[in-house]
């Protein structure tokens, strides 16, 4: 929650907490203290919605250089608040300083950007409060051109010696060091924004800095490890000691300094760096107030990963269009709607000033329109819990323990397999495309009473897990779960140690032998020969790609196969002196000779089954494969014959997005679809069928049907054998349904 603004803290307290902090106070309390003081006008300030109620957030992504490059001849701060109003925004992140190291206050420590002639983050500050909305500053943490140039020392350090600098072609700030007296710096900064500003919230960015080799970095791993900081293969053979030694020394420390040094200081304000659980560990996400993230799958994937492993989580999906290339409205409709379906609270940011500080008006306008729709909906969106049916597990465990760049299965183009990562985005995008009902499940809620509520788990290259997990899962699939899993999931412990064989081979229905790895060349490394089951039936007639490699097994006494590997018809190799045998033409070699090597493989336990996919099956649907995700859904049809809520579609399933919600107080159900091709075809599209939605009575007794957005209008009822059905209306954005019962 987020608190009113408080008295400021006198000059011996604020001084007495920064001496308990080591921060340099000859530096920090040199200039005037009524230059940083609280506004006068606090008291006329309107209460922000609380953080859970924080649904439309902006910020102006103006990273300034020091004049003549950027003036703010013309900065009206005015003229910023009226372009905040048309956007019906409610919270607003300001920046307090950028990635040039510049500061938009007068700061004590630092430099501030010198084309300012005004207090930036005071004007910011009183006018967001004049208008009841939460004010979050905005403080880069990695990045910092002016600190490093003016203090050497304070620099990262590459393996020779270099200050490291971003690798962009344009953006080339310098990297800083925690492990230096910039750490000080940061804190010294905080604190003056605290007592000067009193935000709402913090925004920590950059955070996670490279491999540094200066002195302070260099005294710090020679006292942890008793030896010098590794280089080169050395360096990569040691990664597990190199990650740790930056986790412990530049994350997890630098973020229990700075919320101690906040709180020390009786603020309350929400703090959160930028990155979720698949950029940073569940240990230092916990000791932030909210989960906030730039997309790394897309914002509709990014978002529906957020909402299994975040807190009040937030996506913010950058530019969604361009401010000199204006895109249509829908865009932003359906950027927005994308999070917000997904039980994120949407964020947006944009480089629309000019060089003299003057806002372009056309974005606001649009996002305006976008975020009308948000907070016409925003009642339906909060105090709601997803319907528990399909769960895909994150596996923080594999994400930092299992690095499989290291592992040497590289294709023509280096791209890895069996990533947890990219299987992960997979198992979303094919999970949405089936359309039931699905969740992200993190390992760290791998237990009995968290796993009982699904029908459907997924192991998408889950590679380590725990015995007690292991334990849990099969317990979990003898009383009645499908379970799915793909290629090397549980071949390594929970520390990433390899094992002999998988932990989970008494589920899976096999045994492990090895990575059949020779076909990697051929990009294409073998084609399913498939059996005579059901399952097949839906998917097209023809002997189906598999990316290489694939996982030799041998399957136990009852195990189904249901598919086994064809063979490309040659090994490819590069043709350097004319050979009749090498393979040079358009595509990869064809399918040749069957094998008896398993493919997919189908293992009843109790009530449960497993399915299991020798190879990188969700890895497919993240590399644009098409038919991986129609298996699944076949999967899904096949085994969970009543599912609690599930969408029939007639043409296809990619370009709709359904999720299902159980509102925590009220009888009624959420369900919100979105039309996923607005953003693929640069909003242009066409309307998305949103095709029979069918409610298992078991579930839910509907007794009547609303569309609530983007029109308000009764939807018929038909009964069923087991439960209602609903024809739900054509999606030209978004559309939202509320069910009653």
């Amino acid at each position: 929650m987020n608190s009113k603004p408080e008295s400021a803290l006198n000059r011996r307290e604020f001084a007495a907490r920064l001496t308990a902090l080591s921060l340099p106070l000859g530096g920090v309390l040199s200039a005037n203290p009524a230059a940083l003081a609280v506004p006068a006008d606090a008291a006329q300030a309107l209460a922000p919605p609380a953080l859970d109620n924080q649904y439309r957030g902006y910020i102006v992504d103006h990273h300034s250089p020091d004049p003549p490059a950027l003036t703010y001849a013309k900065f009206d701060p005015e003229q910023w608040l009226r372009m905040y109003d048309t956007s019906q925004l409610d919270h607003v992140w300001v920046f307090c300083k950028g990635h040039h190291g510049e500061a938009y206050y007068p700061t004590r420590t630092g430099h501030m950007q010198p084309g300012l002639k005004t207090d930036f983050v005071k004007a910011a500050a009183d006018g967001l409060r004049r208008r009841g909305m939460a004010f979050h500053a905005y403080y880069c943490i990695g990045f910092d051109d002016w600190a490093p140039m003016h203090h050497p020392d304070w620099a990262n350090i590459t393996e020779d010696g270099k200050p490291r600098r971003v690798e962009h072609p344009i953006a080339q700030w310098h990297w800083t060091c925690l492990n230096t007296p910039y750490r000080k710096y940061v804190l010294g900064q905080l604190a003056e924004i605290v007592e000067g500003y009193k935000p709402d919230g913090f925004f920590l960015d950059i955070m996670g800095q490279p491999l540094c080799y200066c002195p302070g970095c260099a005294k710090l791993y020679q006292a942890r490890y008793g030896h010098a900081i590794p280089r080169g293969d050395e360096a990569v053979r040691l990664w597990r000691e190199t990650d740790e030694f930056l986790y412990q020394t530049t994350q997890l420390s630098m973020i229990r300094e700075i919320v101690q040094l906040v709180r020390s200081m009786g603020s309350k304000a929400a703090i959160t760096l930028n990155g979720g659980h698949i950029d940073f560990r569940k240990e230092v996400l916990d000791l932030l107030d909210y989960t906030f993230a730039e997309p790394f799958a897309g914002n509709y994937l990014s978002a529906m990963f957020a909402r299994g492993t975040g807190k009040l989580p937030q996506i913010g999906p950058g530019n969604v269009a361009k401010v000199y290339d204006p895109s249509p409205v829908s865009i932003f409709q359906a950027q927005a709607a994308m999070i917000a379906a997904q039980n994120c609270r949407p964020f947006m940011y944009s480089e629309t000033m000019n060089q003299d500080g003057v806002l372009d008006p056309l974005w606001f306008r649009t996002m305006g329109r976008a975020f009308h729709d948000i907070a016409e909906i925003q009642p339906h969106l909060r105090q709601r819990d997803p319907v528990p049916c399909v769960a895909i597990v994150y596996s923080e465990k594999t994400r930092f323990h299992d690095r499989a760049d290291l592992r040497g299965l590289k294709t023509r183009d280096q791209s890895s397999y069996f990533d947890h990562r990219s299987a992960l985005r997979g198992a979303m995008e094919a999970g949405v495309q089936s359309q039931f009902p699905c969740d992200i499940l993190p390992d760290c809620k791998l237990t009995d009473d968290l796993l009982r509520p699904y029908q459907a788990l997924v192991l998408p290259e889950v590679t380590c897990l725990s015995p007690a997990e292991t334990n849990v899962i099969e317990k979990w699939v003898h009383s009645g779960g499908l379970l799915v899993a793909t290629g090397l999931t549980s071949t390594l412990d929970a520390d990433g140690v390899k094992l002999s064989n998988f932990s989970l081979a008494n589920l899976l229905g096999c045994d492990y032998v090895t990575v059949e790895d020779r076909y990697l060349a051929n990009r294409w490394g073998s084609y399913l020969q498939r059996g005579a089951d059901p399952l097949w039936k839906n998917l097209p007639d023809t002997s189906l790609v598999v990316e290489a490699p694939f996982i030799e097994v041998q399957p136990h006494p009852g195990t189904e196969v249901l598919a086994t590997h064809i063979l490309p018809a040659v090994l490819w190799h590069e043709d350097k002196d004319h050979d009749d045998q090498a393979w040079v033409n358009w595509e990869p070699p064809p399918p040749g000779q069957p094998s008896n090597h398993p493919a997919v493989l189908r293992n009843r336990l109790g009530k449960g089954q497993v399915i299991y996919a020798t190879f990188d099956l969700f890895g497919m649907t993240d590399r644009k494969f098409l038919w991986p995700g129609d298996l699944l859904r076949e999967v899904l049809l096949s085994a969970l014959p009543q599912p609690p809520l599930r969408v029939e579609l007639k043409h296809g399933q990619a370009a709709l997005g359904t999720t299902f919600y159980k509102k925590q107080k009220e009888a009624s159900l959420v369900v919100h679809q979105v039309n996923r091709a607005v953003d693929q075809l640069n909003g242009r599209a066409p309307d998305a069928e949103g095709g029979t939605l069918q409610i298992d009575e078991s579930c839910f007794r509907v007794r009547r049907c609303r569309q609530v957005f983007p029109q308000l209008r009764d939807l018929p009822l038909q009964r069923t054998a087991h439960g209602t059905s609903i024809i739900m209306p054509p999606v030209q954005v978004h559309t939202v349904v509320v069910i009653e019962g």
